[in-house]
């Protein structure tokens, strides 16, 4: 394991941490002064673009980093002197979460951009909003993978022990990390699934509130739309997540975890949504759909809670 190289181009990204603060803070701050104000939204589409294409280069150039720790980073098996595995990291993990999240909502909030209303202004504006927060507080360049760097180097400590006891524990508690976790298929698979229905939930959720202040057959349609793409998002990656919980939890209750059961009560929520458009021309439909769609959302909203307020298999409590 090839630590001192790791720690190289670790640093190589911290470097970057200043300037990808104030280039982010900046564009979305400026994103969110255009959807604030009436006479700046002409400037918003072209503003979008410059806040999305900054977010989707940091994208790139994490990736890169990524790219790295799996050429840098060998795993020795302490027993055979062999590698036994590389990390393979995905992108949406740890800090970098609500990067990704804001990459996704930008790229949401260009698709509607060009319509120029009130609804695109108030999309983009999220966009500018989780952009800002990105940069604050989960800027994925300042500490990079804080957590899997705490486990190289609590692993390189211990492979360096004189004890190969101590070396086979620290080998087994890295080993079992990465292929469960980090290098699981899955891992690729699930999470993104689940951070794209997060962004078309909250386009919708948008759009609903845009249905009570009027009845714009635009803004139904957007928020059906992105509730219907959001909700196959999360079918898919409620399916994937069975057959990975059954391989990393194997015998544990998982079935009962607060997380799990928030999200089947989440998906049977947006069903009776999406449902609720087939008499949305009954009297009374339009605001109850609105406001069930927008109900479904703080359910969402709750569902993430969840993972770090409740103690569970699924939960970080």
């Amino acid at each position: 394991m090839d630590l001192a190289a790791y720690i190289l181009e670790r640093n190589k990204i911290i470097v970057l941490a200043t300037p990808v603060t104030l280039v982010l803070a900046l564009l979305s701050l400026l994103v969110l002064g255009a959807a604030l104000l009436p006479q700046a939204r002409r400037y918003l589409p072209y503003l979008l673009v410059s806040l999305t294409g900054t977010l989707l280069a940091g994208f790139v150039i994490l990736a890169f980093y990524h790219l790295r720790i799996y050429e840098t980073v060998a795993l020795p098996n302490p027993a055979t002197g062999l590698a036994a595995g590389r990390f393979k990291i995905p992108l949406w993990i740890e800090d970098e979460k609500l990067y990704f999240q804001a990459l996704l909502v930008g790229l949401f909030a260009l698709a509607i951009a060009r319509r120029r209303d009130g609804l695109s202004a108030a999309v983009g504006g999220l966009a500018g909003g989780l952009g800002l927060a990105t940069a604050l507080v989960s800027n994925p360049f300042a500490a990079p993978l804080p957590d899997l760097h705490e486990t190289l180097l609590r692993t390189s400590a211990g492979m360096a022990s004189p004890s190969p006891a101590q070396q086979m524990q620290a080998f087994g508690a890295a080993f079992s990390q990465m292929q469960y976790f980090y290098n699981s298929a899955y891992m690729w698979i699930h999470p993104p699934l689940l951070f794209v229905s997060y962004a078309a939930f909250a386009v919708s959720f948008v759009a609903c509130i845009f249905m009570l202040l009027g009845k714009v057959k635009e803004h139904e349609k957007t928020a059906y739309d992105s509730a219907k793409l959001g909700y196959l998002a999360l079918t898919f990656g409620i399916l994937v997540g069975y057959p990975w919980a059954i391989a990393a939890w194997k015998d544990s209750p998982w079935w009962w975890a607060p997380k799990i059961n928030m999200a089947l009560m989440l998906w049977f929520a947006y069903t009776g949504y999406l449902h609720s458009r087939l008499y949305l021309t009954r009297r009374g439909m339009w605001k109850t759909t609105a406001i069930l769609g927008i109900a479904c959302f703080a359910a969402l909203v709750l569902t993430y809670l969840t993972t770090y307020v409740v103690p569970g298999t699924h939960s970080v409590a």
